[in-house]
């Protein structure tokens, strides 16, 4: 459930001479074992993150990691045994049912995790798919456009919610996860090639 190679962008909402502007506040991290970790942030106990794909791998490793710290987490994903069990872990989280891909889903899922813990200070995109595996003459072509769906897309429509709150606040963090497998020429996983790349020149 881990995906290989992953690595951390973020891009910042802050104010600069009187004026709202987006900046770099984290460059491209990547861990030993693949895994993402929150040392940037050193003290989380006034922080309130949302993290997606939190039901399994580097979402759920970083949702529960941040709870136990501190942090006020929302763990999103789509409603599953894996996302309730987040309830039961030590600290502020809660799991709230979302899809990604969803434009609906993503800005109910977002209302409701304000309303149970406030706007975001930091929201991590984790949510991602390798499910359409395969030569590219085989994979069936609908489950290979909803695996770049929900990674690209839904990377987009997350920074977009998060923006909303903190472009007003003048503060936040976007985190969004990037797979190498985006650089490597890897055979038969082109669609998470495709929208790993995609999410790296949409960060920057």
């Amino acid at each position: 459930s881990r995906r290989p190679g992953a690595r951390a962008t973020s891009r910042s909402c802050r104010r600069s001479g009187g004026r709202r502007s987006l900046g770099s506040v984290m460059a491209l991290e990547r861990s030993t074992n693949g895994a993402c970790h929150h040392a940037m942030i050193h003290d989380v106990s006034t922080t309130v993150a949302y993290v997606t794909g939190a039901s399994r791998g580097i979402g759920r490793l970083l949702a529960t990691s941040l709870a136990a710290d501190g942090a006020r987490v929302a763990g999103f994903a789509r409603a599953s045994a894996d996302l309730e069990s987040l309830s039961s872990h030590p600290g502020a989280l809660v799991a709230i049912p979302m899809d990604v891909s969803d434009p609906v889903s993503v800005t109910s899922g977002f209302k409701s995790a304000g309303e149970k813990l406030g706007d975001p200070t930091l929201v991590v995109t984790c949510a991602g798919s390798i499910d359409a595996l395969g030569p590219i003459a085989r994979v069936d072509p609908e489950r290979w456009w909803q695996a770049v769906t929900v990674d690209l897309r839904g990377t987009m429509l997350c920074a977009r919610a998060a923006l909303s709150t903190m472009i007003p606040r003048s503060a936040g963090r976007i985190v969004t996860i990037y797979g190498n497998l985006g650089d490597d020429g890897r055979e038969h996983v082109s669609a998470f090639a495709a929208a790993k790349a995609g999410v790296a020149r949409f960060t920057e």
